[in-house]
């Protein structure tokens, strides 16, 4: 409809005809009531960056990017800025999942497998 208008906070899809198949959602939100603390998100981040740096088989401009893309995301966790996060994480590649989970950095762990599972 023309004159429609939809607000969400967080949303999987709006609007009359919208459609949605999914096993499962997950949103994380920096508001004092998510298990997400912002700053020890920021700290898993920032030894997840260092981890990221050390892995010696991936290309160095695509490992470059990701740990570009981490220090974004480091900053805007530091910031509670939950959409920054998000998008920075984005640009990740699964690869840094994996680092992630090697290393047990648990909250950045969290984060990042909702934002590889949202594609």
């Amino acid at each position: 409809m023309p004159n429609d208008h939809y607000e969400a906070e967080q949303s999987v899809i709006s609007g009359p005809k919208g459609k949605v198949r999914a096993d499962s959602i997950q949103f994380f939100k920096f508001d004092g009531k998510s298990e997400v603390d912002p700053q020890k998100l920021a700290k898993d981040l920032e030894q997840l960056r260092a981890a990221v740096r050390q892995v010696p088989d991936v290309d160095p401009d695509e490992r470059d990017r990701a740990v570009a893309a981490l220090l974004a995301a480091q900053d805007a966790a530091t910031e509670g800025d939950e959409v920054k996060v998000r998008a920075n994480l984005k640009r990740v590649g699964k690869w840094v999942l994996n680092v992630a989970e090697s290393i047990g950095v648990g909250v950045a762990i969290a984060v990042l497998r909702q934002v590889v599972a949202s594609g």
